[in-house]
């Protein structure tokens, strides 16, 4: 999905995609953006002590944005599981024991995808720390925005669960 549709879809009266899913959203472009800056400053002149440790940050924080994309959908997708158990009939005792659970089928999914960003986003945030410390200067403030946008999807997928 576009990031403007994206963006409108949480701000609808839909309840997903919601915060677990903006949290993996902001957790991946933490991600992305200490990868970005490991890759400006791989090759260039007076960074050569750092190459190696950010081409490994450059490859590790990929994989963590790639996860973390993946997030995005999978907490909407197992919540709207839920949401759907819980609007089957319920009038009859097999009724209500297949709402059941279909709900309880669709929670830990939930969880398993709140527990797999929340793993990813530490990384996150090393990644812009290493980023910050060892990286192009000319992209100091981006390696920033990558520490304090780990932070903020850390913080916010502890909320979620």
């Amino acid at each position: 999905m576009a990031v403007d549709r994206f963006v409108d879809e949480v701000s609808s009266e839909s309840p997903a995609p919601g915060g677990g899913s903006v949290s993996a959203l902001a957790g991946s472009l933490a991600a992305a953006l200490a990868a970005m800056v490991a890759n400006l400053t791989v090759g260039k002149k007076g960074y050569e002590d750092a190459w190696g440790e950010l081409s490994d940050l450059a490859v590790r924080a990929q994989e963590v944005k790639d996860r973390l994309v993946r997030a995005v959908d999978e907490d909407t997708e197992a919540f709207n599981a839920v949401l759907e158990a819980t609007r089957m009939p319920k009038g009859t005792p097999e009724e209500q024991a297949a709402r059941d659970a279909g709900a309880r089928g669709g929670l830990p999914a939930c969880d398993r995808g709140a527990a797999r960003h929340r793993e990813g986003l530490p990384r996150g945030v090393e990644a812009g720390r290493v980023a910050a410390g060892r990286g192009n200067r000319n992209s100091a403030s981006d390696a920033g925005v990558a520490a304090l946008m780990a932070r903020a999807g850390s913080r916010a997928a502890s909320s979620t669960s």
